[in-house]
């Protein structure tokens, strides 16, 4: 449960060549991932620096751990749980509604 680490994020086209690759510092390794009509990356986790490839992105405050990625893998927001550690709230589903809210459960 403390485990830290770095977590990557690579696309791929149909033909497996390599998109773009994102990281940012965890705590944890427990991730979903979906994607937004805009194709924004939304996955969750904690991302410990707030940070996605090494740049701030802006914090907002939520009971989830979430950061969201643009289309081109750079960092948009994140997030960070209300929870204490070692027991954050770390959503185990993820989807993303038809106005484009997030629910994670």
């Amino acid at each position: 449960m403390n485990a830290r680490g770095t977590k990557l994020f690579v696309t791929a086209d149909p033909s497996g060549n390599l998109g773009w690759v994102s990281r940012f510092r965890i705590r944890d390794f427990q991730h979903r991932i979906t994607v937004d009509a805009a194709d924004n990356v939304v996955v969750t986790g904690a991302n410990v620096e707030a940070s996605v490839n090494g740049l701030a992105v802006t914090i907002n405050p939520s009971p989830a751990a979430l950061t969201k990625l643009d289309p081109n893998g750079r960092g948009l927001w994140c997030t960070h749980t209300n929870g204490v550690w070692p027991y954050p709230a770390v959503p185990y589903s993820l989807a993303v509604g038809p106005g484009g809210d997030l629910y994670a459960a």
